[in-house]
């Protein structure tokens, strides 16, 4: 796309648009070089960006300009001149809206003169801090900040510049140390951040316990599916090393000081902060790489900043055909499988090309079926994908000749790489499969045929504790298990099996795969997750390739299990659970990516002026059928009833009942409490709102306060602890107690793999973690009365000296208690217990409870 000149106002600026080639003024003008960036990801999460200029006297002048550059959208970080006007020094306001699509995410805004005789360069980068700081004036998106202010990484400041502290515009400035074609660096954020830290965070001072070095990067963590730079597990948003634009050496020693509107984000539970050492630190002049920057390649001449030039940013277009074509099948075989499952619950005939109201009519035939006997008990597993990422490199590599898109082991990470495995599974995840089962010694998310210690779901071949009217089982079975176990397993897996963590590393049953490293090395290699960003830079070709292999997937379907209720007609029971399994599959998996890759495509049609109309029309039809057939699988699903947790041992309540409110940390803000706020309560972060108690055997002395609250002297120079401290007990002692949630409701911190806190004191201190803690009749009963599985501890020990040190605990060296052989599951974490044994006197500080 070619810079746009516009005419010269009789009063007021030039401007000129935005674009990797810098666009400049005339040789006696001064002029106002705007450097545009975006920590976000261009395309996914901004997609345009409204350049409004207001001079002192005369018009605003507006510019509309498309950032993906496959859809002859321009390139990032870019430049926009604004070239002096008729009347010089004039003073101008200027205002950025990065839109995701007409969606305003975020207001930049400054008002500054245009410089005279120099091209001053002022950066307004698009921070994702500021995302959502937008007020709504008629058809005008600006800052929610007061009068005069703007949103700064979070923060309202002053939007007024002074012109004479701008420096002169410089290239490698704003390219990363090349200039508008190519060369310098970008920050790759993703292998930057793959070995990351999690260093302490002091909310209240906004400050992070690590030290500042020349390799230090810090970044907002968001949940996967969210902003930035994405894996399946997460999503990340790196910060600048600057003071201004991200992060900073804090006044005290080895501290870091953030943005405040970053531990705002912390607080409120959508994000969380981590470090690495794995790259330079980010500056400022340093773009983040991806598919919408030149920054990196190879460069070109440098453009003459004063001319204006109409030279054409070179770059590819695609119309996506081959895309389109590809969604348009996926979509008319997923409607049929739809109006299938829909279908085989009343005997209707589906269609062969099904359309929308097809849909609609067979499904609502469907729930009409099933309405006198929903809902149903039954449970579900999620199906398991792997995206052909054979075809995705070989799509790439014929993008060009010259495009070498690497091997599938170096784009795939690493705990999503699968493969077979002739020694040991180091990670002790065995897949199975319906054909290949895997010898499973631990946990099974799958079909299952073997000893289960824990509750059978399915066909006991002995006496089962809870048989059911129609012959199955729902409960400890003492013989062999077929159907669902959970709990712990040995037998046949036809799943993902987690091996016992007590155990060593097993290899996996011939001709099943191993997720992880292999003691061997993985043979025949497959990909469970997107891969990471291609070498290749030829964009659009690049993008059609990766959004064709996440669409061409194969699944392992989901897996449904039904206890059909009493006199249920023997068609609906035999067609339910296939047709079950088949809709969450399309639901959660399939369905899914192939509606979010067509409306992705529809809309980078719309966006582009020389779509034909009837492509545009075909791209609509294909979102309108896959909305339909998500739509209808939901429908159905709904109608069924909800699913029994396949997690929660014992499952959840009759439908009658009261529902298990079973609270799913999402791993966002791991700190439980740092006791700063000098109360009883923990930290309201991830759903977490329980309190601190004392417990005690009545034999000795405790001289901390019931209940507990937090002491002067914390670790790490911070104003406070808990404090435990007494003698004299004869018995059990006296402990320290966290209720994670209250009302005796558990908590899944399976996101987490354990804690970690500062300690120091005198003895020995016994962490101790509660489950399957709740009686029959509480809705989220765990307990298994006739195996003695109520109120299970499990426990490590940690030896204090009186100086603070850091504890970590991880979940697989906690010891269970001596009835119980099952490995600690911390999906149903009921309180974290610090005792101090008796008989011996014990003095014991904690402080900064976090889960790892």
């Amino acid at each position: 796309m070619s810079p746009v000149s516009l005419q010269r106002p009789a009063l007021g600026a030039l401007l000129c648009a935005l674009s990797a080639l810098a666009c400049g003024g005339k040789d006696d003008l001064g002029s106002l070089m705007l450097a545009i960036s975006t920590d976000m990801y261009v395309d996914k999460d901004v997609s345009r960006v409204d350049i409004i200029v207001q001079p002192e006297h005369g018009p605003a002048q507006s510019t509309q300009v498309n950032l993906f550059p496959a859809l002859e959208g321009q390139y990032l970080p870019g430049t926009f001149s604004i070239i002096e006007g008729s009347e010089p020094g004039e003073f101008v306001r200027v205002r950025l809206v990065a839109r995701q699509f007409d969606r305003a995410r975020v207001v930049r805004e400054a008002a500054l003169k245009v410089p005279q005789r120099r091209t001053a360069l002022l950066t307004m980068p698009i921070q994702w801090l500021c995302d959502g700081r937008v007020r709504q004036e008629g058809q005008q998106s600006r800052s929610d900040c007061d009068e005069g202010y703007t949103c700064i990484a979070g923060s309202c400041r002053l939007d007024e510049v002074d012109e004479a502290l701008l420096p002169s515009y410089q290239s490698e400035e704003v390219y990363g140390g090349g200039n508008a074609t190519g060369g310098g660096s970008c920050f790759d954020t993703l292998p930057c951040f793959e070995q990351s830290e999690q260093p302490a965070l002091d909310l209240q001072s906004c400050t992070l316990d690590t030290p500042v070095s020349d390799d230090l990067n810090v970044a907002a963590v968001l949940p996967p599916g969210g902003d930035g730079h994405c894996t399946t597990s997460a999503c990340w948003i790196p910060l600048d090393a600057s003071a201004l634009s991200g992060w900073s050496p804090a006044e005290s020693s080895n501290r870091v000081q953030l943005p405040a509107g970053l531990c705002d984000r912390v607080r409120a539970g959508t994000a969380n902060v981590r470090t690495s050492h794995a790259c330079p630190s980010k500056a400022p002049s340093t773009p983040t790489c991806g598919p919408w920057t030149l920054v990196g390649s190879e460069p070109g001449a440098e453009p003459d900043t004063n001319t204006n030039t109409n030279t054409q940013v070179p770059g590819p277009i695609t119309d996506s055909t081959k895309l389109g074509a590809e969604l348009d099948s996926l979509a008319q075989e997923l409607a049929l499988e739809v109006v299938r499952a829909c279908a085989s619950l009343t005997q209707a005939s589906p269609p062969a090309n099904p359309s929308p109201a097809d849909l609609n009519n067979l499904c609502q035939l469907a729930r009409t079926a099933l309405a006198p006997i929903a809902p149903l008990t039954w449970y579900h597993l999620p199906a398991r994908c792997w995206p052909d990422t054979a075809r995705q490199l070989s799509c790439e590599a014929a993008c060009s000749s010259s495009c070498n898109p690497g091997t599938l082991a170096d784009r795939c990470e690493a705990n999503s790489l699968a493969g077979t495995c002739l020694g040991s599974c180091d990670s002790r995840q065995c897949l199975g499969s319906a054909a290949k089962p895997t010898q499973c010694t631990g946990a099974c998310d799958g079909n299952f045929s073997g000893t289960c210690q824990g509750t059978c779901l399915g066909t006991c071949s002995a006496s089962c504790a809870a048989p059911r009217a129609d012959g199955n089982c729902d409960g400890p079975c003492d013989g062999t298990c077929t159907g669902l176990c959970i709990g712990r397993v040995e037998g046949s897996c036809q799943g993902h099996c987690d091996g016992d963590p007590m155990l060593p590393p097993a290899p996996c049953s011939s001709g099943t795969l191993c997720l992880g490293a292999c003691s061997t090395g993985l043979n025949s290699p497959r990909c469970g997750s997107q891969l990471g960003n291609s070498p290749c830079t030829l964009d659009g070709c690049i993008s059609d390739c990766n959004a064709i292999g996440r669409i061409d997937s194969s699944c392992d379907p989901a897996t449904a299990w039904l206890l059909p209720p009493a006199g249920l007609d023997t068609t609906l029971e035999a067609a339910l659970p296939g047709s079950l399994s088949d809709l969450i599959t399309i639901r959660d998996s399939r369905g899914r990516t192939a509606l979010d890759e067509a409306s992705r495509w529809r809309d980078r049609l719309s966006s582009n002026s020389n779509t034909a109309a009837g492509a545009l029309q075909t791209a609509q039809q294909v979102v309108d059928l896959l909305t339909a057939v998500m739509n209808g699988a939901q429908s159905l699903l709904d109608a069924v009833g909800p699913a029994r947790l396949a997690s929660a041992p014992g499952g959840a309540p009759p439908s009658n009942g009261p529902a298990c409110d079973l609270k799913k940390s999402p791993g966002l803000v791991p700190l439980i409490d740092d006791f700063e706020d000098g109360d009883a309560q923990l930290l309201p972060n991830d759903g977490r709102n329980g309190s601190w108690s004392i417990s005690q055997d009545g034999t000795g002395t405790l001289t901390t306060p019931v209940p507990p609250l937090p002491a002067d002297g914390g670790a790490n120079g911070t104003a406070r602890a808990m404090h435990l401290a007494g003698s004299g007990f004869s018995q059990r002692g006296a402990s320290l107690s966290l209720e994670l949630r209250g009302g005796a409701a558990p908590y899944d911190a399976s996101v987490h793999r354990g804690i970690r806190f500062w300690a120091r004191g005198t003895g020995r201190l016994r962490v101790l973690f509660m489950q399957q803690n709740l009686s029959p009749g509480h809705p989220c009963s765990t307990c298994n009365t006739a195996g003695g599985e109520c109120g299970q501890l499990y426990s490590t020990d940690v030896f204090l000296n009186e100086g603070w040190s850091q504890v970590v605990v991880d979940w697989p060296i906690l010891v269970p208690p001596m009835t119980l052989n099952t490995p600690f599951a911390p999906d149903q974490l009921m309180t974290i217990q610090f005792e101090a044994p008796a008989p011996d006197p014990f003095d014991v500080w904690i402080d900064d409870l976090s889960f790892d």
